[in-house]
């Protein structure tokens, strides 16, 4: 679970299946958190080095796309997104360029 100063208080901006399932919430506070689940293990977000992550991702992905872009606004620690238009079938269509790539 990843949380980071927001409005005014620490909110979470990131979490797992497990934590959703125990009724954790994007934007929650940590003080709200730490109700549900007492010995919630937290950690705050690096923005830095996510950011650094992900050009790294986009990097490694352009062997496959001509246009990679990393959008910071789509997910709270960022989206990769590749422009596929015209290069799936290089892969044998995009159920295998999907496989290939993950």
């Amino acid at each position: 679970m990843l949380w980071e100063r927001i409005k005014g208080g620490l909110r979470i901006v990131a979490l797992d299946d497990a934590a959703a399932g125990c009724g954790l919430r994007l934007e929650q506070t940590l003080a709200d958190a730490r109700a549900i689940v007492p010995d919630l293990a937290m950690r705050e977000i690096d923005r830095d080095y996510l950011e650094g992550v992900f050009a790294d991702f986009a990097d490694w992905h352009s062997n496959a796309s001509p246009i990679v872009s990393v959008l910071t606004d789509m997910a709270p620690y960022g989206d990769l997104v590749l422009d596929i238009t015209g290069v799936a079938h290089l892969f044998g269509g995009e159920a295998r360029m999907l496989v290939t790539l993950t």
